[in-house]
């Protein structure tokens, strides 16, 4: 999946070994579940998914500026106060996750998020420590 410069949402089709347009979905950020359905964050900061049942995409609550997930189907968002927020699937929502913040998120193997702070510095969510500790390297 991807992002066009149109800002619509596409899907590679190896077959035809091209990308292909996919439901109606327009954004600037999108990421994919471990099942393959995409969710979007749009440029006005919503938040939308796709949905089987419903043959499109559907808006989730809340609103932010990058979204990420995990192998474990673990959603990650950076939400517009910069705060890093977890989705909760029985809740239907966004809760906050930690004490992390930042600009840019993506989540490791283990399920745990890394994000990019306004300073450019790297951050890693350590589940032993309880939070998020800098990793040294900066991303210019």
């Amino acid at each position: 999946f991807g992002i066009g410069l149109d800002n619509l949402t596409y899907k590679w089709n190896s077959p035809a070994n091209a990308f292909e347009l996919f439901g109606i979905g327009v954004g600037t950020h999108i990421a994919v579940s471990a099942d393959g359905l995409p969710w979007l964050v749009a440029s006005d900061n919503s938040v939308w998914r796709y949905d089987l049942n419903a043959g499109g995409f559907v808006d989730v609550p809340g609103g932010l500026l990058d979204i990420a997930f995990g192998a474990d189907n673990s959603v990650f968002g950076i939400g517009l106060d910069n705060a890093i927020y977890k989705w909760n699937s029985p809740a239907n929502a966004f809760k906050p996750f930690g004490n992390g913040e930042g600009t840019d998120i993506a989540v490791d193997p283990q399920g745990n998020p890394w994000g990019i702070g306004h300073n450019h510095t790297v951050w890693r969510y350590d589940p032993h420590a309880g939070g998020f500790l800098e990793v040294p390297a900066k991303i210019f």
